[in-house]
């Protein structure tokens, strides 16, 4: 039988409270390894390229550029990366620009936490079991 992988996650948000948080509570789930972060939208598309996570959690608004640019360019360079948008910002059009751009999830920050954190623990039972195949 295959060893399982980990579901490979990485963190793009501005918040460094946020992304220590986030780790913390997505470093109890099994089978999920957080493999980079980053604060400034700058840094991001180098790093994915390199590592070519399974999950990027991303931040809508961040220092250093658009992050609908940024989302166009990882569902055109690792297209099978899923994107999981996180935002305090969570209006009606950029929820609708996000889904139009090809992110996968929409939380809103401030209100759908619990349910990221849900929607990881499934994603990363559903990856074990692909990946124990």
């Amino acid at each position: 039988m295959k060893q399982q992988e980990p579901l490979s996650v990485f963190i793009a948000d501005d918040s460094d409270s946020f992304r220590t948080s986030l780790k913390a509570v997505l470093g109890d789930i099994p089978g999920v390894n957080i493999v980079g972060e980053v604060s400034h939208a700058g840094q991001l598309m180098d790093k994915l390229f390199r590592l070519k996570p399974d999950l990027v959690i991303l931040d809508i608004r961040m220092s250093g550029g658009n992050s609908f640019n940024v989302l166009k360019q990882i569902k055109k360079m690792i297209p099978s990366t899923i994107v999981s948008i996180i935002t305090e910002y969570a209006f009606d059009l950029y929820y609708t620009k996000c889904l139009e751009l090809g992110a996968d999830y929409f939380f809103d920050k401030s209100m759908e936490i619990e349910r990221l954190i849900k929607t990881i623990g499934q994603m990363s039972h559903a990856h074990a079991q692909v990946t124990a195949v």
